[in-house]
């Protein structure tokens, strides 16, 4: 029996070593977390592999058998049906040997997750995985939460950034909306407004979203139901007036147009604009209720946007929260409010490590 080490900063990165190294059938014999030299934290996985030797590979013999009606036949009318024939092998083949992958691909992530699940320690945190997962934490993210989240504690806290409350009371806030279109921009845009409103801080509202029919009178409505300053920016020499408008403001919300999945022209126009607010923290929105890959897709363009904080929309509309766990980690941005439904001001959140736990657990 053949036994390595591997070490790695997360434990999912150490097992996907192990998988990549020493294959499906490698055995997971103990895992310890630790810390080098720097103090950062290190997971080492001692796997075990059978030394044994590798099986034959499956003959290709049926692959070559002459086609019944070979080219070699004569005959220009066979030698066409063959060519089609050989088409359309090929093509069977192509649709058989992805069909395979597939398989093997689902395989092996049901493999990497059952081979995290048998390395956590004990019943309880196995459970916790089993739970994470099926709220949609990614295998090697859940088995980093599951000792925190086995045992009720706040989770998240070294694996996620957290902002520090915003008081627009104490500091002028300027907050740039960002995200995909339907995302709930405006909705948190409008519950913060009125949440403060409320408290008496001075409110005023801006939107880039100029160019989309009827994109700005959603909230324009809510700043005269509120009465605050409103003003749309179509163009950086906007700015100079609006600036002028929002002067004494205490927290500035700026709504956007939907981004693309992809940078696109107009999206770097509106970064032009964005710029103008030296003071904004720019927030993407992303909705529990969007695809995954999409939301990937998005963060990806957060550090060219200068994105640096992350909110959650639409809470009640996935029963897979989870995905906020792996849209996070990742982007390594700060994460602040979250939302659920539409009603204003009501159902408006602050994401902390406690918060997430009590999502996660509902």
């Amino acid at each position: 029996m053949r036994v390595r080490i591997f070490s790695a900063p997360r434990l999912h990165e150490a097992m996907a070593l192990v998988s990549r190294e020493l294959g499906p059938e490698a055995v997971i014999l103990d895992r310890k977390k630790s810390e080098d030299a720097t103090g950062k934290v290190i997971w080492q996985v001692h796997a075990a592999l059978d030394a044994t030797p590798d099986a034959q590979a499956p003959s290709k013999a049926s692959n070559l058998a002459p086609h019944p009606n070979s080219p070699l036949v004569e005959g220009y009318g066979r030698r066409d049906h063959a060519a089609a024939a050989t088409v359309a092998g090929s093509s069977e083949m192509l649709q058989s040997s992805m069909a395979r992958l597939e398989r093997l691909v689902s395989g092996m992530e049901r493999y990497e997750a059952n081979q995290l699940r048998l390395a956590l320690p004990d019943q309880l945190q196995r459970e916790a995985f089993d739970r994470l997962l099926a709220k949609g934490v990614a295998p090697g993210f859940a088995a980093e939460l599951a000792a925190d989240f086995a045992a009720g504690a706040p989770i998240g806290r070294e694996q996620m950034r957290w902002s520090e409350s915003m008081d627009p009371t104490k500091q002028r806030t300027t907050l740039i909306l960002v995200g995909p279109s339907g995302a709930g921009k405006t909705t948190l845009a409008a519950k913060l407004a009125t949440h403060y409103s409320l408290k008496g801080v001075r409110v005023a509202l801006l939107t880039t979203d100029a160019e989309r029919m009827g994109g700005s009178d959603l909230f324009r409505s809510y700043a005269e139901v509120l009465g605050a300053p409103f003003a749309v920016l179509r163009a950086v020499e906007d700015l100079p007036r609006a600036m002028a408008q929002v002067a004494s403001a205490q927290l500035v919300l700026v709504d956007t147009a939907g981004l693309a999945p992809r940078l696109t022209a107009a999206t770097r126009q509106a970064r032009q604009l964005w710029n103008g607010f030296t003071d904004a923290a720019r927030v993407m929105v992303l909705p529990a209720n969007l695809d995954e890959a999409d939301g990937e897709a998005l963060l990806a363009q957060a550090k060219a946007l200068g994105v640096s904080h992350l909110a959650f929309s639409k809470l009640d509309e996935s029963g897979r929260c989870g995905k906020m766990i792996n849209w996070a980690i990742p982007s390594r941005l700060k994460l602040c409010y979250c939302t659920f439904g539409t009603d204003i001001p009501g159902q408006l959140g602050w994401l902390s490590p406690k918060s997430m736990t009590t999502l996660l657990s509902k």
